[in-house]
């Protein structure tokens, strides 16, 4: 399982780290979710033609995160990913 966070955190940007700390705290809806990409948007000056969708593919694929209804909600690999950060002391700023 380490191999494989290694590779997903080199994959992974940084503001979604911070969802999944987001998510980790509390669930978010679909709604919420979109106020909060279209936020990292335009602070960021990023991800021009990227939605939600797109954004969100990784952290599904990796199986970070679930959808339940209209719900975002972290997985328990979602969390141990980010205690595998944690515990080796990687940065959360990264690029996007």
């Amino acid at each position: 399982m380490l191999r494989a966070f290694e590779r997903l955190y080199s994959n992974i940007f940084g503001s979604q780290i911070e969802a999944l700390q987001v998510l980790n705290a509390r669930d978010v809806s679909h709604k919420e979710a979109v106020e909060m990409f279209e936020r990292v948007k335009a602070e960021r000056g990023i991800l021009d033609g990227w939605n939600l969708d797109m954004y969100m593919a990784y952290l599904l694929n990796a199986e970070f995160v679930i959808v339940q209804g209209d719900t975002f909600k972290i997985t328990e690999t979602g969390r141990n990913f980010l205690r595998f950060i944690v515990d080796n002391h990687l940065s959360t700023e990264k690029l996007n």
